[in-house]
């Protein structure tokens, strides 16, 4: 059974005993490590576009203690991620991210890693997200964005790999509430974290 991408029409590894051999180990960690020292037995977090439960696994490996919600529209990667974390207090469903079922302000954290690049535009996906956020919205992305206007670029294979204006995309959270810091920068990859002030 393959171990990394696009494997069963999934997009991650597909078992637990994969996830700590999957690349950008020092991005994962520091905002793995932010989410674990935010958090406690009462913190509720949503990991947006969860695949196979990487972060889930990852975060109880670490000391995680609070409650993971996973959500995917892969109904596959959502059975893989149900297996993957079956000795956690864990929750998932299956549905689209930018049509979320729960209620405003219902998660302490929430976490969208390297998804919004693939998307055409990531105005509905960020709206939900922000809206179901009650504290810290944590924003990876696997394609820095620059000063440059948007580049949308298909992608032969799955969606989009798009790089983002930086003032557009970050403004277009803080416009909504929220503070923005950079957690950390690793070669292209960089993380967001947005704090709510109101």
């Amino acid at each position: 059974m393959s171990k990394f991408w696009e494997a069963q029409g999934i997009m991650g590894p597909l078992s637990a005993v994969d996830f700590y051999q999957i690349g950008q180990q020092v991005v994962r960690q520091n905002f793995e490590t932010f989410i674990v020292r935010h958090s406690d037995e009462k913190t509720k977090l949503l990991d947006a576009g969860c695949s196979t439960g990487v972060e889930g696994w990852r975060l109880y490996q670490q000391g995680f203690q609070g409650e993971y919600w996973g959500v995917d529209n892969n109904e596959k990667a959502i059975a893989l991620a149900r297996k993957n974390l079956e000795e956690f207090p864990v929750s998932f469903s299956v549905e689209d991210v930018a049509k979320l079922s729960f209620p405003d302000r219902h998660f302490d954290i929430v976490l969208l890693k390297d998804m919004i690049e693939h998307y055409k535009y990531y105005d509905a996906i960020l709206n939900e997200l922000v809206r179901v956020t009650k504290q810290y919205f944590i924003l990876s992305t696997f394609i820095k964005p620059s000063d440059a206007p948007d580049q949308i670029t298909p992608h032969a294979d799955w969606g989009y790999l798009n790089r983002y204006n930086r003032s557009s995309l970050l403004g277009f959270v803080t416009s909504q509430g929220f503070t923005v810091r950079t957690l950390v920068v690793q070669g292209d990859d960089e993380v967001f974290l947005f704090e709510r002030q109101t």
